[in-house]
């Protein structure tokens, strides 16, 4: 039958590990704006580059049906709703490099929920003069972090 172990891990480290999340997110929240407009300027560079490629390749046009994902074609589709899609091979699209990718915006409700529920819990582990936390406390503080 197998024993439990009570284990207890020092609060300090705790409160450190919660401060270096906050500043984490902090800093997160602060770059966001620059992270934004770079990526903003990198998408639209990335579509220009994108057009020109399918300008210089319109030569290679083939019907919907006809378009396979692994070569150098382009492909035009339309749908009901009137909107124009073109689809580029994989071939073309391997000469443009990756897709700028947008930054996660820090700022949604799981963010903020997380962020008040990090704050709650440094104000509380501050406010006790208990040297030890038992690894329950401290798993229920690792799935914030």
């Amino acid at each position: 039958m197998a024993r439990s172990v009570s284990v207890k891990l020092p609060t300090s480290v705790v409160v450190e590990m919660i401060e270096n999340k906050l500043a984490e997110i902090a800093k997160a929240e602060t770059d966001y704006p620059k992270l934004l407009s770079a990526y903003k300027k990198d998408i639209i560079s990335f579509t220009e580059n994108l057009l020109d490629l399918a300008n210089k390749n319109k030569k290679n046009v083939v019907d919907y049906g006809e378009y396979e994902f692994e070569g150098g074609k382009i492909a035009i589709n339309s749908d009901w709703r009137g909107s124009v899609s073109i689809a580029l091979g994989k071939d073309l699209v391997a000469k443009l490099g990756t897709k700028p990718e947008k930054p996660s915006d820090p700022d949604t409700w799981q963010n903020k929920e997380k962020k008040e529920k990090l704050e709650k819990t440094l104000k509380l582990l501050k406010l006790t003069d208990q040297e030890t936390i038992t690894s329950s406390t401290y798993n229920s503080v690792l799935d914030l972090l």
